[in-house]
C-alpha cells in the first residue's frame, strides 16, 4: 500500500516511476531519478508494513 501510495503520488506529480528494490523483508530501496538529475541519485530505505 505505501508503495502504491508513493508511486500514485509521483506519477501525478510528473514524476518518474520510483525503482523499488527489496533489500529485506519488508524494506524497499527506492531510487528516484529526476529529469536533468545524475546518475548519483539518492536512495531511500521505506518499510512496507
Amino acid at each position: 500500500r505505501v508503495i502504491q501510495m508513493m508511486t500514485w503520488a509521483m506519477v501525478n506529480h510528473g514524476l518518474p516511476e520510483p525503482e523499488l528494490r527489496e533489500v529485506g523483508t519488508g524494506l524497499f530501496e527506492v531510487s528516484l531519478i529526476e529529469p536533468g538529475e545524475s546518475l548519483e541519485n539518492p536512495k531511500i530505505t521505506i518499510v512496507v508494513w
